[in-house]
């Protein structure tokens, strides 16, 4: 996944912490033998750990694709279910004694579930990625012709395209040779990148 989205809030950290105050809870009620409390801290922790996943790859990760989505609607369900369980627990012990058997079906699927969107997302990211850098000038991060001609077929093609008049600028850095020349293809680079970021920024 992208930087952008490791950097957004810390994820994994956050993560292993709830998970690690769940433990504390988990062996604290376990040794007190307080099952019921058990359970229901694993129905508070987990929905929990859930949901702030579903909020990263909705909300913070950059470039979400379809399988992300998919990934934050399974976490909710899982929260969901998780919280009714708990629930259950106190309201009808014969829902609950139901859903234990239910479990050992569910938790597969749901395993199986967040490995197949995860590979997707990662799938389609690097597609996307793989995409985006054989059309972008590796310099200036601008279109190179590959990327110029793609995005020109698209607007030629557009619907939007019709009856409407298009105009192309032409321009040249001027004696951008002697730049190179006098002071070596370092600055140069340098020149064009910063004449690459004029340009996008006015336009």
């Amino acid at each position: 996944w992208s930087k952008p989205f490791v950097r957004s809030g810390a994820f994994l950290e956050n993560i292993l912490l709830l998970f690690a105050i769940h433990a504390a809870f988990q062996i604290y009620f376990t040794y007190k033998h307080e099952i019921n409390n058990v359970l229901h801290v694993s129905g508070f922790f987990i929905p929990l750990v859930f949901s702030y996943a579903s909020y990263t790859f909705l909300k913070l990760k950059t470039n979400r694709n379809q399988s992300d989505i998919m990934l934050a609607t399974v976490f909710i369900l899982m929260s969901l279910l998780l919280i009714c369980r708990s629930i259950a627990l106190e309201t009808s012990p014969e829902i609950f004694s139901i859903t234990i058997a239910s479990s050992q079906i569910i938790w597969p699927v749901f395993s199986v579930a967040i490995g197949v969107f995860s590979i997707m997302s990662y799938t389609q990211e690097a597609q996307k990625r793989l995409k985006e850098e054989s059309n972008t000038d590796e310099l200036t991060n601008i279109l190179n012709r590959r990327g110029f001609l793609e995005s020109l077929n698209q607007k030629r093609n557009s619907k939007n395209a019709d009856n409407k008049t298009s105009s192309f600028i032409i321009t040249d850095i001027d004696y951008f040779k002697q730049v190179n020349d006098t002071y070596g293809h370092d600055t140069g680079d340098f020149v064009l990148k910063n004449f690459a970021n004029q340009l996008k920024t006015q336009l």
